[in-house]
Parts: C-alpha cells; sequence; structure tokens
C-alpha cells in the first residue's frame, strides 16, 4: 500500500471476521450439525442433497441412492419437510 501525500498509510478495512463472529459461526456450525446427526439415514440424505448440492426434490428423487432405498419424489419431499422442521 503506497503512503498518501502527508506521509501516512491509509486505513484499510479488515476482510477477516472478528472473534465474535466467528464464535456465532462455530456455533451456528455445529447446531447445524447436531441438527442433521439426528436424523434418520434416508432423510438426512435428502436434506444434505437439497441443501448442500442443491438438488431439487425430482433430481433426489431421480439418484441412485433414492432409488436404492424406493424414494418416490412424495417421500423424499416429505423427509425434507420434516428434517428441516427439526432444526
Amino acid at each position: 500500500m503506497r503512503p498518501t501525500r502527508d506521509g501516512t498509510t491509509p486505513e484499510v478495512a479488515d476482510d477477516e471476521p472478528s472473534i465474535e463472529q466467528r464464535m456465532m459461526r462455530d456455533e451456528r456450525m455445529g447446531a447445524d450439525q447436531e441438527a442433521r446427526d439426528g436424523l434418520a439415514g434416508t432423510q438426512r440424505t435428502a436434506v444434505l442433497m437439497h441443501k448442500y448440492q442443491g438438488l431439487d426434490y425430482r433430481q433426489i428423487g431421480d439418484c441412485a441412492e433414492a432409488e436404492r432405498v424406493g424414494d418416490q419424489v412424495a417421500a423424499v419431499s416429505g423427509r425434507i419437510r420434516s428434517g428441516l422442521s427439526l432444526k
């Protein structure tokens, strides 16, 4: 960073989150993990695919994992709704 005309270096905002922000983020992440851990296997799979992989209900219903356990789109939708309501 180049000094200004008066020889001082301008202050720059710190992009790093504060300690408080990091603690709040970590707390939220821990709560999310606890909620996910409390879900049944197929329910957890459906929620993770929807929330973290961005798949819609039909895509989840069409995937190999869903087909293996015999899920239909309506069942996937129900699992996601009930799984998200537990959070």
